[in-house]
């Protein structure tokens, strides 16, 4: 089992909790079946328990040196935490995308703030349409579909989460840092 520090410990730990009080006020199928880990399924969200920490990427190119704790559900694309010394950097991971490791927080309540009005289907963050998605999540200010913006709000007030200014100066910030922290292995 992976050694994970307490301080994202106790945030993922908190996030399972919100997403199983949201999954059991939930109408079945609402956002889909899949019970705690898919409570927060349509804003891209689906969590890995907190109480099974383990998965590392079984992908070619995938993070080698952290743990996934939650994915989109989409081509593969998933989170990952990788720890440092003192701070803990949030991975999207693209499998697809010729540059699949983006650094997107410091931690996971940075992470969460990140995606607060779009949700977190983020791959575009590692593809062409790159400047598009950076435009969305720095320019939504409404939610566009009831189901999403519900499950953003009940993440936003439980964290207490603030939607990133410079987005693009940030990102740029995050992976001029830590992008060499990311151990993987490219496609031969």
């Amino acid at each position: 089992m992976i050694d994970v520090p307490t301080n994202f410990r106790e945030d993922w730990e908190r996030l399972w909790a919100l997403a199983e009080r949201t999954a059991a006020t939930m109408p079945l199928g609402v956002p889909f079946e899949g019970g705690t880990a898919a409570a927060f399924g349509f804003a891209g969200l689906l969590l890995d328990s907190p109480y099974e920490p383990g998965f590392v990427s079984d992908y070619p190119n995938g993070v080698q040196n952290g743990f996934r704790f939650a994915s989109t559900g989409g081509d593969g694309v998933h989170f990952c935490a990788v720890f440092g010394d003192t701070v803990t950097r949030v991975v999207l991971s693209i499998p697809l995308a010729d540059k699949p490791h983006h650094i997107v927080g410091e931690s996971l309540a940075e992470f969460l703030a990140l995606g607060c009005r779009t949700g977190y289907v983020l791959d575009e963050l590692g593809y062409d349409s790159r400047d598009a998605m950076i435009d969305e999540l720095e320019n939504t200010r409404a939610y566009d579909d009831p189901e999403r913006g519900m499950l953003l709000r009940t993440l936003t007030d439980e964290f207490h989460l603030r939607p990133w200014s410079g987005v693009r100066e940030r990102l740029a910030t995050l992976s001029a840092q830590y992008d060499a922290d990311v151990v993987w292995t490219p496609y031969d």
